[in-house]
């Protein structure tokens, strides 16, 4: 298949890494000795920390419109939000971003599959400061997630290139 989109465009390392995830899957679903945690938790940088870096750079707001609540009633993944808050997905995506930059990520146990993992995401102010905002999502959820969020770059795709 031809890429429409290259590596150097966070559309394109986003479709990539979209493909490695879901083939990884596949492949733990035929039996094969691979880590779809580990592999959801890299993939994390090409569908939140590259695009947080685009969006943050482009000046655009357009994901404040989402409110998570509103995305929750479409069927969206609920994260248990464990310390502070986040109202719309811009301000998940930003403090999501900061957890995956800084390794403020912590998981339940060592289950090879999504459905036994619990993953848990802080953000603090300062290095030196407690955190100050936390969430959770079982694993699948997150991979349910990323994947939404995945599309929903397309629409900001249009809207932006």
């Amino acid at each position: 298949a031809m890429d429409y989109y290259g590596r150097n465009t966070i559309w394109g390392f986003r479709d990539r890494v979209r493909t490695n995830l879901m083939y990884l899957s596949a492949a733990r679903n035929q039996g094969a000795d691979v880590h779809v945690v580990t592999e959801l938790i890299t993939s994390l940088l090409g569908l939140i920390v590259f695009p947080f870096a685009e969006i943050k750079r482009s000046g655009s707001k357009v994901f404040r419109k989402y409110k998570l609540d509103d995305l929750s009633d479409k069927g969206w993944p609920d994260w248990r939000v464990d310390l502070g808050s986040s109202p719309d997905l811009d301000d998940l995506i930003l403090h999501l971003r900061n957890a995956i930059s800084h390794r403020l990520l912590f998981f339940s146990s060592d289950s090879r599959e999504l459905e036994g993992v619990e993953v848990r995401f802080a953000d603090r102010p300062s290095k030196a400061q407690p955190d100050g905002w936390a969430v959770t999502i079982n694993a699948a959820e997150l991979q349910k997630f990323v994947l939404l969020f995945a599309d929903l770059l397309k629409e900001w795709e249009h809207d932006y290139s």
